[in-house]
């Protein structure tokens, strides 16, 4: 009995590889981008959200976390204002595609660079300007 266990506990922490993994990676985590001070949401952003509502709506045991970003070309308490309305526009998003609030988390963080350095243009600045959202348990 105790090698079975040994032999479940290796195979459930072994890499899943191929197109399969490939799938659930793409299936598991997406990002929605914004503009600058804008949480609007596109028709492109409306399908990144549509497809994860999809995967949530197939599995009821798993959950979607967003985090979202801001970037910090401005105050610290606007881009945490700002990111928090990113957040809510693709919570809402989830809400109306039937996804109920309970299997709905959500983060901020503001915007930091590895380095220390700031943004200082907008192309920075973009990679900021998002909402991540990752599907597990």
């Amino acid at each position: 009995m105790r090698s079975i266990v040994f032999l479940l506990a290796a195979l459930a922490c072994a890499p899943v590889t191929g197109s399969y993994a490939a799938g659930m990676a793409a299936a598991s985590a997406a990002s929605v981008n914004f503009g600058r001070d804008s949480a609007a949401l596109d028709a492109a952003d409306a399908a990144v959200i549509a497809r994860q509502a999809e995967a949530l709506r197939d599995d009821p045991d798993i959950v979607v976390t967003l985090r979202g970003y801001a970037d910090d070309m401005s105050s610290a308490a606007y881009g945490l204002a700002v990111g928090q309305k990113r957040l809510e526009a693709v919570r809402m998003a989830l809400r109306s595609a039937g996804i109920s609030p309970r299997r709905i988390r959500t983060e901020i963080h503001p915007g930091e660079l590895a380095d220390g350095a700031t943004c200082t243009d907008d192309d920075c600045g973009q990679h900021w300007r998002r909402v991540d959202m990752f599907l597990g348990n």
